[in-house]
């Protein structure tokens, strides 16, 4: 796993400017950082170049554009500041660490893909910087040249952030079992709790690779190593946003058609309740059609709330699966609307699993995080949350559900979310591997023990986009959903 993580970042740098910093997640400054290197640049060129003429005039015109833009720029924010907003973390960075030879990276990830456990690396690679930004931009990076870079990257510190709830040692054992690292209990450290979310850091006295790094570079690594107790004791922690938190806020906007089809828009279906639940379903979808029966009773039950529930069927995208739609949804007894999807209904409407609701407003705003899979139990609590105002309730997003059964089953679905019949779908230990193809509802099943498991779809039927990303399975019997893209 951490060869793939390393490979990931080295193709994610390729693209980027010359700079002896990468970035694994997303920084909110990476503007007002840019405006600063610009800055000291041009002031740097100043002193120590002599201009004649138009070149003089021309080149103090750009410096007082990157003055301009320095002025512009987060004044509370220093340039050496790192955010990892995706982890809810500041860095404050020493000046040591942009005077170096070799490459500093920080990557991080919800290693549970959903569930909130986050592992976040801070790398050194002792390779030259400029030579290796060389190639990155004039795309002369070879194979060896990512072989050396590899073996040469060792962490500098490693940040795990996860739930208050969640022991210590259940965290270790979790990031072990997900990035194939092995972490020890003991070595983990509380640095900052917020919000019931904790952030540990973790010492490691014998980090992997440094007995690879060569001259001078094992003496910087060393270097700055010496700043990180510094680094995290002084860094700024908040509680990261799972993704349907930073949906909240969202306004969804949509003219599509019912099942029946008949013409509606979102503002005659949201302007109709205080609160209106969408919950997102598929005809192939066992767990969706089973909680349908008790979506109805709900939804009688909220309408003394003035709320109530609207099916958003994602794969009825042509007759045939909306007359599928209608017989299902006659059989189970639904009486409350449910739509057709729309062009962008699933960016609008982004998911992790099927079922999943989503509440939204009278306006068409989305203003609770939404919950994934079919837990009827939780909607009715959820909305009387909602209309009290709470938006900030969390409620894990997965990609792979538990279930009674005794097998993991992994469901291949399209963009359309038909379900995709001939998938060649892998199901991985650490040193062997099965394969099995789905079926015509699109679902590969394998009953090996519970245990942690790697799944790929290694082929396609023709009309399909190759799907390469890695999946998961949970630690006990569960149902997993990828999607793939039609050509």
């Amino acid at each position: 796993m951490k060869k793939r993580l390393y490979r990931r970042m080295i193709a994610g740098v390729m693209a980027v400017a010359v700079t002896a910093f990468t970035f694994g997640c997303g920084s909110s400054d990476d503007d007002a950082e840019a405006y600063y290197d610009e800055y000291e640049y041009a002031e740097d060129e100043f002193a120590e170049e002599e201009f004649e003429g138009e070149d003089t005039d021309e080149y103090y015109e750009d410096y007082e554009d990157v003055e301009d833009y320095a002025e512009e720029a987060d004044a509370s924010q220093s340039p050496n500041d790192y955010t990892a907003e995706e982890m809810g973390i500041t860095f404050h960075l020493p000046d040591e660490y942009f005077y170096i030879n070799g490459v500093v990276d920080f990557t991080c990830q919800d290693v549970t893909d959903g569930d909130g456990v986050y592992y976040g690396v801070m790398d050194y690679t002792g390779v030259n910087g400029e030579e290796f930004w060389a190639k990155a931009e004039n795309n002369t990076f070879t194979e060896a040249d990512a072989e050396k870079f590899e073996k040469s990257t060792v962490p500098v510190f490693t940040v795990i952030g996860a739930s208050k709830d969640m022991q210590p040692d259940k965290v270790i054992e979790t990031v072990n079992a997900y990035m194939e690292t092995k972490l020890k209990a003991e070595g983990l450290s509380l640095l900052k709790e917020d919000d019931n979310f904790c952030f540990y850091g973790y010492n490691d006295d014998s980090p992997e690779n440094y007995g690879n790094l060569e001259g001078d570079y094992k003496a910087e690594f060393d270097g700055i190593s010496a700043f990180n107790n510094e680094i995290l004791q002084n860094a700024d922690y908040k509680r990261p946003l799972t993704k349907y938190e930073k949906m909240v806020g969202n306004r969804i906007t949509f003219t599509t058609k019912d099942i029946n089809g008949n013409d509606i828009t979102s503002d005659e279906i949201f302007s109709q309740n205080k609160i209106t639940m969408v919950n997102v379903w598929a005809t192939w979808c066992g767990w969706c059609v089973g909680e349908l029966p008790e979506l109805e009773q709900i939804n009688k039950e909220l309408e003394a709330m003035d709320c109530g529930i609207v099916g958003l069927c994602g794969d009825a995208t042509d007759d045939s699966t909306m007359a599928e739609a209608r017989s299902i949804l006659n059989d189970c007894g639904v009486t409350y609307t449910n739509i057709c999807p729309y062009a962008g209904w699933d960016e609008d409407f982004e998911m992790s699993g099927w079922p999943t609701s989503f509440f939204v407003d009278s306006n068409g705003q989305i203003v609770t995080t939404a919950i994934s899979g079919a837990k009827v139990n939780e909607y009715k609590n959820h909305i009387e949350e909602a209309l009290n105002g709470n938006t900030t309730a969390v409620v894990n997003e997965r990609n792979s559900y538990e279930n009674s059964a005794s097998a993991y089953r992994v469901i291949v679905a399209d963009d359309t979310s038909a379900p995709v019949e001939g998938a060649m779908v892998q199901f991985c230990t650490d040193d062997t591997c099965k394969m099995a193809l789905t079926d015509a509802n699109g679902v590969a099943s394998f009953d090996d023990p519970p245990g942690v498991y790697d799944i790929h779809v290694r082929k396609l039927p023709p009309g399909y986009k190759q799907n390469n990303k890695e999946y998961r399975t949970e630690p006990v019997y569960s149902d997993m959903v990828i999607m793939v893209e039609r050509e």
